[in-house]
C-alpha cells in the first residue's frame, strides 16, 4: 500500500508536465511565433540581469535587452561558441543559481577542448525527459511499453540509473544498457527485456543489426528505434531497418542543448523543438542564409536560465526547410547535414 500511494504523488508533476508539452504541438504557426518570441524576451531580460557574461556582451555591442523582441532581432547580438564558454565558465552562470545543486552534461569534446554545461533542476527534467517523451509518443510509443536506451556508460555506472528508475517503471518501463558491452551479450539482454523501442547511437544499432544478421535472433515485441547522438547516414538507417524489421526515428540535439528536432513518422524532415529553443542557419560570416540553404547551425535556448546559451553556434552544420510537414504539426523543419566545421 505505501508503494501504490506514492506513485502518483511522484507522477503528478511529470504527467502535468508533458501533457502541457503535448498541447504545443497543436498551437497554430501564429500561435508558435508568439510563444517563442514570450519565452525569448523573458530570457534576454533574466541573461542581461543575472548573467554578467552576458551584460558585458550586451553592453560591449550596445544592444539594450528590450531591444530584442523577437526572433528575427537576434541578429543584433553577436555568436558565442565553446571558446566563449571555457574562458566565462563563472560569468556565464546566472547568480541566482548554485553550480553546484545544479545537473551539469560534459561534452565529449569532438570539435576541441570538452565543456560542461548547467541546467537548473526544472529545465533538466523538461528537456533531458519531457520533450523526448513528447516526440517519442508522436512516433507511436505509448504509456506502459518497454524502452531500452543505450547509453555509452559502462554496465556498472547504469546500475545505479536503473534503480533510479523503478518508480516510473509502472507507466514507463526503462532500462538503460551499455554501448560498451559485446554486440552478443547487447543482444541477449535485449531479447530477456523484449522492449517495444530501442533508443541509441546508430554505430552501435550497426553492430546489434549485424549480431541479428548473423544469429537469425530478433527482439519480438520491438516496434520502433529512436536513434541519436551521431549523424545517421542512409546505408546505416536502411541495413538497421531491414535487420531488425522496424523503422527508425532520427533525433538531432547537442550535449549543450540536449534534443533540438526530431522526425515524426512522415519523416519529411525533423520537427525543431519551437517551444524550447530557436535554430537559425548562418554562413561562415556569421550571416543569416537564406530558408533551403545549408550553413552553420546557431541555436538560442529559450528556457534555460541556469547557464543560458543566446545564439550558440554547436559547428553542425544543418538546413532549414522551406516546407511543412503533412503530420500537421506546425513547428518549423530542419535537417542535420553530415560532417562537422
Amino acid at each position: 500500500m505505501q508503494t501504490s500511494s506514492k506513485v502518483p504523488n511522484v507522477m503528478l508533476p511529470f504527467l502535468k508536465a508533458i501533457t502541457g508539452m503535448q498541447l504545443n504541438l497543436q498551437l497554430s504557426r501564429v500561435e508558435i511565433d508568439h510563444l517563442r518570441n514570450a519565452l525569448l524576451r523573458r530570457q534576454i531580460a533574466s541573461a542581461y540581469q543575472q548573467v554578467p557574461f552576458y551584460r558585458q556582451l550586451f553592453d560591449n555591442h550596445k544592444v539594450a535587452p528590450h531591444k530584442i523582441k523577437t526572433v528575427s532581432d537576434l541578429v543584433r547580438l553577436p555568436i558565442i561558441t565553446k571558446e566563449d564558454i571555457r574562458q566565462n565558465q563563472s560569468g556565464i552562470m546566472n547568480r541566482q543559481y548554485n553550480q553546484a545543486r545544479c545537473y551539469r552534461s560534459h561534452t565529449s569534446g569532438s570539435t576541441g577542448e570538452p565543456t560542461w554545461t548547467y541546467y537548473n533542476r526544472r529545465y533538466w527534467y523538461r528537456k533531458k525527459y519531457f520533450s523526448k517523451i513528447r516526440a517519442r509518443m508522436v512516433c507511436g510509443m505509448r504509456w506502459g511499453q518497454r524502452v531500452a536506451i543505450l547509453e555509452s556508460e559502462a554496465t556498472r555506472a547504469l546500475r545505479l540509473k536503473n534503480a533510479k528508475l523503478s518508480k516510473l517503471f509502472l507507466i514507463l518501463p526503462v532500462k538503460y544498457m551499455s554501448v560498451f558491452e559485446p554486440p552478443e551479450n547487447l543482444l541477449r539482454k535485449l531479447v530477456d527485456f523484449n522492449p517495444q523501442n530501442i533508443y541509441g547511437p546508430p554505430s552501435c544499432l550497426f553492430l546489434l543489426a549485424k549480431r541479428v544478421r548473423q544469429t537469425g535472433k530478433c527482439i519480438p515485441s520491438l516496434e520502433r528505434v529512436f536513434t541519436s547522438s551521431e549523424y545517421l547516414t542512409r546505408v546505416a538507417a536502411r541495413y538497421i531497418e531491414q535487420s531488425l524489421g522496424v523503422k527508425i526515428y532520427d533525433v538531432y540535439g547537442a550535449t549543450e542543448t540536449k534534443e533540438l528536432a526530431w522526425q515524426c513518422p512522415q519523416a519529411s524532415g525533423y520537427h525543431v523543438n519551437e517551444d524550447e529553443a530557436v535554430i537559425e542557419i548562418v554562413d561562415d560570416e556569421g550571416r543569416l542564409v537564406p530558408t533551403g540553404s545549408p550553413g552553420h547551425i546557431v541555436v538560442t535556448d529559450l528556457r534555460n536560465r541556469a547557464m543560458p546559451l543566446i545564439r550558440y553556434r554547436n559547428y553542425d552544420q544543418g538546413i532549414l526547410q522551406k516546407d511543412t510537414c503533412p503530420c500537421n504539426i506546425q513547428f518549423a523543419l530542419m535537417k542535420p547535414l553530415n560532417g562537422r566545421a
